[in-house]
């Protein structure tokens, strides 16, 4: 790839053949990130390091999130400055976006080339990771209604239920095939197989809670 007529273009040189799919995609990954709720509070105390991972609880746990740890089910802390409803939106637009870009990469088709696997996955990642913020954050709004007496709540619930225990298979797959996936040096793992298989057996209970 160097020193020729691509020389200096680095979708070509790292992913051959899948470059214009990877160039489609990492700009709407860009678009997609420029939605993101930014605040220092919010990307240390929101749901973006468990993703899927983060159990979810059928009535409001009080426990406070704790930094780059556990975010619990603590969306006054997750959404820092923003209101719930502008961090729920932008989250939904997040995800919604990003579900652009990937759907541009065909990573089910993709056979050849370590490089693209590896994108492959990362990028799933942060889809089940980012549609899950979104997920857990209207789940949360909706619980509490519901528990307010709102109970015709009860089918988008199911909805998202069955959404999340989707999202922690996605990723428990890219985790089994990726052990890259989910590590962070000062924490050792932000989630890894078994905490994904846990939240499935949560989402389950969950599930029979809400019919």
């Amino acid at each position: 790839f160097f020193g020729g007529e691509n020389d200096g273009d680095v979708y070509i040189e790292m992913f051959g053949k899948n470059a214009e799919a990877v160039r489609r995609a990492t700009a709407d990954f860009s678009e997609a990130f420029s939605e993101l709720p930014f605040h220092l509070y919010a990307i240390y105390l929101g749901p973006f390091q468990m993703g899927p991972a983060n159990l979810m609880f059928e009535k409001k746990s009080h426990l406070k999130a704790t930094m780059t740890g556990f975010p619990y089910d603590d969306i006054d802390s997750w959404r820092a400055v923003f209101s719930i409803e502008v961090y729920e939106k932008q989250l939904k637009k997040l995800s919604e976006k990003w579900k652009s870009g990937l759907d541009k990469l065909l990573c089910d088709a993709v056979k050849d080339g370590q490089n693209i696997r590896e994108f492959c996955q990362v990028a799933t990642a942060c889809y089940c990771i980012y549609t899950s913020a979104y997920l857990q954050t209207r789940y949360n709004i909706l619980r509490d209604e519901f528990n307010d007496g709102k109970k015709e709540n009860r089918g988008e619930i199911l909805e998202i239920l069955e959404r999340e225990e989707q999202l922690a298979v996605m990723l428990y797959d890219v985790v089994t095939n990726n052990s890259a996936v989910g590590y962070e040096a000062a924490n050792h793992y932000f989630f890894n197989k078994y905490s994904l298989a846990e939240k499935i057996v949560n989402v389950e209970y969950l599930k029979e809670y809400f019919k």
